[in-house]
This record gives structure tokens, sequence and C-alpha cells, in this order.
């Protein structure tokens, strides 16, 4: 666990249409305890994110931080406070005294009211309208942007619909599937199926992967990627059933297909892996057809695969 340890700051406010004020903190932490030394300040309040810090200040550049010691490591943080601080940088003894608890954000229904003051339509400033039904999402745009390449843009350029209404309609993606990436985006970590390749796991891990890719959110691309880096380096046993191991194989071939087309890659020590078990299960060439057979087969991954294949050949 991370303490803060002299903790120094530097802010960058940015003010939303109804006044919400985020603060981005440089702050140095150590890993040397289980508890945080700060006033009002709970673990799970406190989240690392690797961002990029804002320009520093010629007197902030020259404090204490550079000498601290060399175990002492610069990073992100980012608290959310919900105009917990007053005009002169103070705080103000009427508003709660500890940053907001995001794990205590209730994401799993969009129109549920929360006690929380960080998610409340005072603070919010963009409304997301997601799936057929146009469920609403109240967000925080300098949130979602730092993880969404689509929101940076959308929301960024004022001559944008989306920018000057602050109103983003997404019916292409289903309330669970976003639910999902704004649980991300508010307090990691991603929630996926223990079950990549179960018919229900499969779905939603598909629907996750879709909406990354037209959202540009990275990150979500390489956590579902390393997610099946650790399925596939894992898995060791195959049906009995010849429909049900062809469908298996072919949601594995779709899925790994997915991945490399929302720009993810999978590692090779994982592929050779997969390759060498399903060569000693008398598998392999089950495996190959379907990916020689497969029309949109993204061409990075077949030739990971063709390395991998090369791999196992004098084994």
């Amino acid at each position: 666990m991370m303490i803060a340890q002299q903790p120094n700051f530097v802010g960058n406010e940015a003010r939303g249409q109804k006044g919400h004020r985020c603060i981005l903190c440089v702050v140095r932490v150590a890993l040397k305890s289980t508890s945080f030394p700060l006033p009002g300040c709970r673990p799970d309040t406190f989240q690392v994110q690797t961002l990029q810090p804002p320009p520093l200040s010629s007197s902030f550049q020259s404090s204490n931080l550079k000498s601290q010691n060399a175990d002492i490591t610069t990073t992100t943080c980012r608290w959310l406070y919900a105009d917990a601080m007053t005009t002169d940088g103070g705080r103000d003894p009427s508003l709660p005294g500890s940053p907001v608890n995001i794990d205590a954000l209730d994401l799993s229904s969009p129109t549920s009211p929360t006690t929380r003051p960080l998610y409340t339509s005072q603070y919010t400033d963009l409304t997301l309208l997601i799936g057929e039904e146009a469920a609403k999402f109240h967000v925080h745009r300098n949130i979602v942007s730092v993880h969404s390449e689509f929101f940076q843009i959308a929301c960024g350029n004022p001559h944008f619909r989306e920018g000057a209404e602050r109103l983003v309609r997404l019916p292409e993606i289903d309330v669970e599937t976003m639910t999902t990436i704004l649980r991300w985006c508010y307090q990691a970590p991603l929630a996926l199926p223990d079950d990549l390749m179960s018919d229900e796991g499969y779905e939603k891990v598909r629907r996750l992967l879709d909406a990354a890719d037209y959202l540009v959110v990275e990150n979500v691309v390489g956590l579902v990627a390393r997610a099946t880096d650790d399925y596939l380096y894992h898995c060791a046993k195959w049906s009995s059933d010849r429909k049900a191991l062809v469908a298996g194989e072919q949601k594995k071939v779709d899925l790994l297909c997915r991945i490399y087309d929302s720009g993810g890659k999978m590692q090779d020590d994982c592929l050779r892996k997969y390759l060498r078990s399903l060569k000693e299960s008398h598998k392999l060439g089950l495996f190959m057809n379907i990916v020689k057979e497969l029309e949109d087969c993204h061409e990075k991954l077949f030739n990971d695969i063709m390395v991998a294949l090369y791999s196992t050949v004098d084994e």
C-alpha cells in the first residue's frame, strides 16, 4: 500500500459549468505502509493514475520534492472534491472534510440518486445518453476525457455539437457495458467475467471491446488482452464433444481478432504456450484450420500465430 510522505501539491483547477473543481495533484508516495498519514484521507479515496502531470511552476520545480529519497517516486494522483476548496485555496468548514470516496459511487443504475456531492448534477458537466433507451449518465468531462480520446475530442472542441451542448448520445453502447467502463474510469479495476469463454462472458467481453474501440479507451483494450493472455496461458482442458470443441476454438479466435482490431496485442509467450498445449492435446490442427478459414483474420494476429506455431515445430 502506498503512503503520502510529506506531500507537496500543485493543483490545476478545472472549473466546470456549475462550479465543480477537480484537483490534479502531484504527490510523493512511498511503498512503506498500509495507512495514509493524511488528515481525513482513507486509502480507498486515494487513486494513483498514470496521467501526464500538468506543467509545474518554477517555484514548485525548485521545491524539496526533487531532493527526496530515491525510494520515493513521483506519481500523478487524482483527488476529487465536491467544491471542497474555497476560492482562496483554503478548506470550507461547511463541506465534508475528506475527499469523495469514489468506490462508493453508485454507477449501477444511471438514474439512481446518490448522496455523494461529486456525483450530482451540480458538479457533473456532461450528460451521456446510452443505448436505445437513452439512459442518462451524468459524468465529469475531465475524468472521461483522460481515459477516452473520443470524449477528449468531442468535449474539447466547442464547435462540435457535443462540446457545445455538453451532451453525448451513444446508442451504439448498451447500459451495462457503459457502466463497466465508467466504473473503471472512476475507480478501477475493470470488471471482467470470471470465464471469458462462457457464452455470457464472451458476449460481455465482446461488447466491452467494441465499446472501448469506439470510445478509443486503449487501456481497457489492454486489460482485456492481458486477461485473455492469462486465460490462454492456463488453458489445458478441452471439451470431448466435437461440436462444443469447434465452437470454443472459434470464440477464442474471434476474441483474438477483436483484440487486434481494437489495437491490442497478445503476449508472444502466451500464444506459444497455448499452441504448445493444443499440440500436446492433438487439437492444434483444428485451431489452425479455424484461423486459416477466417476471412477477416487480423494480419498482425495471423503473423503472431504463425511465429508462435513455428516455435513448436521442433518440440
